[in-house]
C-alpha cells in the first residue's frame, strides 16, 4: 500500500508544531515568560533553515511511502529509508497530515490531500493503525 506526495517546508513547519505540543517536545519550549515567543520563533525559524539547506535539501520534494505489512519504507530518486512498525512511537492524524513518528521522532510527514480519494486514505490510514504498536497510536 503506498501513497505519493510531494512535501513542502509547510509540511515540516506542521511536524514541528505539533511535536512541541507534546511532552517530549515541549522541552524545547522556553519557560521563560519574557522571552518564550522570541526564543520559540528563532527555533522555528532555525528548524525551517535546517530543513531547506545541504545537507537536508532531500527533505522537501516528491517521495513515496510505502507501507507493508513488516515496514515503512519512504523513497524518492535520492534517498530509500525503511522503519519497522514496532519502531514507530507515535501515530496522529490531524485536519491536513499524517505523522508517523519514529521513536527517535523523526517522522514521516504525509499530507492527507494526496491520497487520490477518501477511501484510498481511509483504506490507508487503516492499514496503518492496525500495524503501529498499541502505545503508538
Amino acid at each position: 500500500m503506498e501513497v505519493r506526495y510531494t512535501l513542502t517546508l509547510k509540511d515540516h513547519l506542521a511536524w514541528y508544531d505539533y511535536y512541541l505540543a507534546t511532552p517530549k517536545g515541549a522541552r524545547f519550549q522556553s519557560s521563560l515568560p519574557l522571552v518564550a515567543g522570541i526564543f520559540n520563533r528563532f527555533r522555528r525559524w532555525k528548524y525551517s533553515r535546517q530543513v531547506t539547506l545541504s545537507p537536508s535539501h532531500h527533505a522537501l520534494g516528491e517521495r513515496t511511502l510505502d507501507a507493508t505489512e513488516k515496514e515503512l519504507r519512504e523513497f524518492s530518486p535520492e534517498f530509500s529509508f525503511t522503519t519497522a512498525w514496532s519502531e514507530i512511537g507515535l501515530m496522529t492524524i490531524t485536519p491536513n497530515h499524517l505523522f508517523l513518528a519514529h521513536t527517535s521522532m523523526n517522522a514521516h510527514i504525509v499530507p492527507l490531500h494526496f491520497f487520490k480519494s477518501d477511501v484510498k486514505r481511509e483504506s490507508f490510514l487503516s492499514f496503518a493503525k492496525s500495524h503501529v504498536p498499541t502505545n503508538a497510536v
